[in-house]
């Protein structure tokens, strides 16, 4: 039987389509790229919102504190875990003036980086030290 003539016109728009589609892939991450991203993302976010408790906690208290659950006087309830594993954000108070507030982020730091929104100050360790506002 004998081929039509346009055949291997189509196998090789069919190989170049491919061939675009894997590239498009390679370059973006593809979706489980873009998922860990939104997941890095929120992590971000939370971080940005502990400092805003921290702030508050540490003026309500006279000094930094890892305590930040929710006051009378400081009622925001920021994600203490993350929502996506479960695991505690960790906080460490460095000194009376001074937070160190730490996720456990899924892309290494240079893809970090390039995603959209990304919090300056956060550490190749996914750590950000947080220095009070006013210091006591």
């Amino acid at each position: 039987m004998a081929e039509r003539p346009g055949i291997w016109g189509m196998r090789g728009l069919t190989v170049l389509a491919l061939l675009a589609i894997a590239g498009g892939l390679w370059v973006s991450g593809g979706p489980m790229q873009g998922r860990a991203e939104r997941r890095d993302q929120m992590r971000s976010a939370d971080l940005s919102a502990l400092t805003a408790q921290a702030e508050c906690r540490g003026t309500e208290a006279g000094a930094a504190t890892a305590d930040l659950g929710p006051t009378a006087l400081c009622p925001e309830t920021p994600r203490l875990a993350d929502p996506a594993t479960g695991a505690p954000y960790r906080i460490t108070v460095l000194d009376r003036n001074n937070l160190r507030l730490c996720a456990d982020f899924e892309l290494p730091a240079d893809k970090r980086l390039l995603a959209h929104e990304w919090q300056p100050g956060i550490d190749a360790d996914g750590c950000i030290v947080y220095r009070l506002n006013r210091p006591f």
